[in-house]
């Protein structure tokens, strides 16, 4: 057994964007640190600053963050990760009736690490760094 890594993996998915308070803060709750964080499924922005909206599903409205991409990348290197993979979660989107230029046209998913590394990978995805 002692062949095993014994990194922390932490996964994300679809719930991020609920997480109200800093980065900083969200990693700093873990009495062990997670050496792998992948969040998936999440809306971000490239062109607006964070910002909170409601987001309603028809059968439900919540609260979320729309956090802006430079502002993820910055907060979890600042914590000590280094962004290693980002994609397209096509399959979802928010719409801002009010503010379309507020729209988030598809979610987006992030590998972050501790350790400096680079994907090996059979298939070559398409990398949105």
């Amino acid at each position: 057994m002692d062949q095993y890594s014994r990194d922390q993996v932490l996964l994300i998915s679809g719930a991020f964007h609920y997480w109200e308070k800093s980065i900083a803060e969200f990693v700093s709750q873990f009495p062990e640190r997670p050496d792998h964080i992948l969040i998936n499924r999440t809306p971000v922005c490239d062109a607006a600053p964070a910002f909170f909206t409601v987001q309603d599903n028809g059968s439900y409205a919540v609260p979320c963050v729309v956090r802006n991409l430079d502002e993820i990348v910055s907060a979890f290197s600042a914590a000590g990760y280094a962004l290693i993979d980002r994609w397209k979660a096509l399959e979802l989107r928010m719409r801002m009736p009010l503010f379309p230029g507020l729209n988030v046209p598809y979610y987006s998913g992030f590998y972050f690490s501790t350790q400096k590394q680079t994907i090996q990978s059979s298939c070559t995805p398409e990398v949105l760094l």
